[in-house]
């Protein structure tokens, strides 16, 4: 499992914002993949990180097990719109450094992250939603009308 995370933040220079993005964990997962075993590692990663506050939503695609896991263990995303925003200390950031800084994980969650596991609101990703309108959707039109029909309307 690959775990990323991304936000925006002020350049050290100017008023311009920009985007940062990270690996947080390339995860082996041997085994059945399902929504209760997906829902510990996430919560695992974010624990680990020491992230899972901070964490404003995740992006999956629409997997079935994915979607469950979050329906289960996630937040209501309309709920947690309602959340105070998280105030930034920018006097924190050094001017002086361009450095990337690596941060090391806990070596082993907590018995309470894996025996409950809390996630993050779920968005699904759009990308993949578009995918499989043009795709399954394609096919359901195909399979209604003649190939001919189709391809006069296509082109």
């Amino acid at each position: 499992m690959g775990v990323t995370g991304h936000w925006l933040q002020f350049a050290k220079t100017s008023t311009e914002v920009e985007r940062i993005s990270v690996v947080l964990a390339l995860r082996r997962f041997p085994g059945s993949h399902s929504f209760d075993r997906i829902g510990e590692m996430l919560h695992g990663i974010l624990m680990e990180y020491k992230i899972k506050e901070k964490v404003v939503c995740v992006v999956t695609d629409n997997g079935s097990n994915f979607v469950k896991a979050f329906n289960k263990y996630g937040r209501d995303f309309a709920k947690d719109q309602s959340r105070q925003s998280v105030s930034v200390d920018y006097a924190e950031f050094d001017e002086g450094s361009d450095n990337e800084e690596y941060i090391e994980p806990d070596e082993f969650p907590s018995a309470e992250c894996v025996n409950n596991p809390r996630l993050p609101p779920h968005v699904r990703c759009a990308c993949h939603t578009l995918s499989l309108i043009a795709t399954k959707n394609i096919e359901m039109v195909y399979s209604r009308f003649n190939s001919k029909i189709l391809y006069t309307y296509v082109v």
